[in-house]
C-alpha cells in the first residue's frame, strides 16, 4: 500500500509490532549528526560509520510541543559496495530497531524513510513535555525579553544555516533570533562541502529492502 504523499509504507513496522507488541520509543537516527548544537541528536556520531546527509532541518512547534526533524539525501561516504551495505544495515537498525534509545523520555510520534525524487530522505516527529529543557538541549536560549536566541557562530564555518528567525551579528558572533510570541522555530543546515561524486546514495538499497520486505509480508 502506498501512503498519502507518495511515500512507501514503513516496512518493518509490522514485524516490530508482532515481536514486541508495539514500536519502542526510539530516536530516528539518534546517532546521526543533525546540528552540532542539538545535543539530543549529536550523540557519538552515527557518522562514525560512513553515513552522511546533504542537509537537515528542524521545525519546533512551541505551542503544541512537537518537533519534526528531516534529513535530506542520506548517503554513504564510501564508494565500496561492502562498506555501503554495512552502512545501510546500520541505518535500518537505527531507524527501526534501535534498542539503545528506548529509554529516552521524549515520545516518538512517527519516523520513516522515503524517496524524494532520486534521493533517500528521512523524517521523525516527536513530542516533549518540558519546553524549556528541550530548547536548552538544542542550545536555544531565552533572553530577558522572552526572545529565543540560537548561537550559530561555529556552524556557519562549515554549513549554510538559515531559518525563520532574524539573523544577527554581534562582533564575531552570529545568531538567529525569534520574538517571544513566535509559534514555530525553523532552522535548516546545509553542508558547504558535500561532494556527491565521492558519496553513494542509499536510495537503491532502501528500495530493494522495501521490495524484499513487501514480498515477505505478502507470503505470510
Amino acid at each position: 500500500m502506498i501512503r498519502k504523499g507518495g511515500s512507501l509504507p514503513l516496512i518493518g513496522e509490522t514485524q516490530i509490532k508482532k515481536t514486541k507488541g508495539k514500536i519502542e520509543e526510539v530516536f530516528f537516527m539518534a546517532k546521526l549528526r543533525l546540528f552540532s548544537w542539538i545535543v539530543c541528536f549529536s550523540l557519538p556520531l552515527f557518522l562514525s560509520g560512513c553515513l552522511d546527509f546533504e542537509r537537515a532541518s528542524i521545525s519546533i512547534d512551541l505551542a503544541n510541543k512537537i518537533a519534526e526533524v528531516r534529513f535530506f539525501n542520506i548517503v554513504s561516504n564510501s564508494t565500496e559496495e561492502e562498506t555501503i551495505r554495512e552502512d545501510f544495515r546500520f541505518l535500518i537498525k537505527q531507524v527501526y530497531f534501535d534498542e539503545d534509545s528506548k529509554s529516552d523520555p521524549d515520545r516518538i510520534i512517527s519516523r520513516r524513510l522515503f524517496k524524494t525524487n532520486n534521493q533517500l530522505d528521512g523524517v521523525e516527529r516527536f513530542s516533549f513535555k518540558d519546553l524549556r529543557k528541550a530548547l536548552k538541549d538544542w542550545s536555544i536560549e531565552v533572553d530577558k525579553s522572552g526572545a529565543y536566541i540560537l548561537d550559530i557562530t561555529k556552524e556557519v564555518e562549515n554549513y549554510r544555516v538559515s531559518g525563520n528567525g532574524q539573523y544577527l551579528e554581534r562582533g564575531s558572533k552570529k545568531f538567529l533570533k525569534w520574538p517571544k510570541n513566535v509559534k514555530r522555530i525553523e532552522v535548516e543546515e546545509k553542508s558547504k562541502e558535500f561532494d556527491e561524486a565521492k558519496k553513494t546514495s542509499l536510495l537503491k538499497h532502501w528500495l530493494d529492502w522495501v521490495d524484499k520486505n513487501t514480498k515477505e509480508e505478502r507470503t505470510q
